[in-house]
């Protein structure tokens, strides 16, 4: 599945002041998009709302996969979701505008743009019960593709996120190994 990758005139040329953003391998649930325009409505100085996610496991590959690379939800500080993460969140066009949009990588462009969103102050929200679930990678190959593909969060300077800790983890699992 490919990853629809927004632009500057797509943005701009959207009808609506609001956008809402998701993921490749994502299906939203039935009220996701009802529920993540919620704390908007409520408090219109909100540009970004962040929504939740659970991985979808199948399988005990998949709850596997699960534990290794996708992160816990986080306390009620932050609503108790999975993120922030754009696999499920609502912003105004505006803010896109005035942090550049995504910036052209082909992985952790997301990333470089909600830290670019979080040092700018905008007001953020969290609703839980906007959830999506995401189809983890199939199988082995499915899963190595993901990793191979995290190759371009080398080029886009996130090694130190995600890279280098995890790296880390196997470096010493193999090393305790008998």
């Amino acid at each position: 599945m490919r990853k629809f990758r927004f632009t500057e005139s797509q943005m701009r040329e959207a009808e609506h002041a609001v956008i809402a953003l998701t993921d490749a391998g994502v299906r939203p649930c039935l009220e996701w998009l009802e529920k993540l325009c919620e704390p908007i409505g409520r408090y219109p100085a909100i540009a970004v709302v962040y929504g939740t996610y659970e991985p979808v496991t199948r399988t005990f590959f998949d709850q596997c996969a699960a534990l290794v690379y996708v992160p816990a939800r986080r306390g009620p500080d932050r609503g108790n979701i999975r993120g922030p993460s754009l696999v499920s969140a609502l912003i105004r066009k505006e803010v896109w505008t005035a942090v550049g949009g995504f910036p052209g990588y082909r992985a952790s462009e997301d990333l470089i743009f909600m830290v670019r969103v979080e040092r700018r102050g905008v007001k953020t929200a969290y609703s839980p019960s906007a959830r999506c679930e995401w189809e983890l990678a199939r199988g082995w190959r499915g899963t190595f593709r993901r990793f191979a593909h995290s190759y371009h969060n080398l080029v886009a300077g996130r090694r130190r996120y995600w890279h280098v800790g995890l790296m880390g983890q196997y470096l010493c699992r193999l090393h305790s190994w008998p």
